[in-house]
């Protein structure tokens, strides 16, 4: 089962794609560099990449500003207490 880039949920798996669920900013490249390979070993079916700009087209403004960062944009995951949130889409988690 493929989990998409915003999904929230009670535990974390292990997986560094997984963080707290407190409102921090991160930081993404807006195009991976050709020839990089995705955080993930298995990025999710189309068009999920296995990076964090799954995150800006699944869920854009939801949670959160997202603007300019140091080289490509900045987003906020929810403030959802003692809970976990996605990065990016993922068919490898379950």
């Amino acid at each position: 089962m493929t989990v998409l880039a915003g999904t929230i949920r009670a535990s974390s798996t292990g997986n560094p794609e997984w963080v707290a669920a407190d409102g921090k900013p991160y930081y993404v490249l807006d195009i991976p560099k050709s020839g990089s390979t995705p955080l993930l070993p298995r990025p999710a079916a189309a068009p999920g990449t296995g990076y964090r700009t799954d995150w800006r087209r699944r869920v854009g403004r939801k949670y959160g500003w997202t603007g300019l960062g140091p080289m490509g944009f900045r987003f906020c995951v929810p403030v959802v207490a003692n809970n976990y949130c996605k990065l990016t889409d993922d068919s490898a988690d379950t």
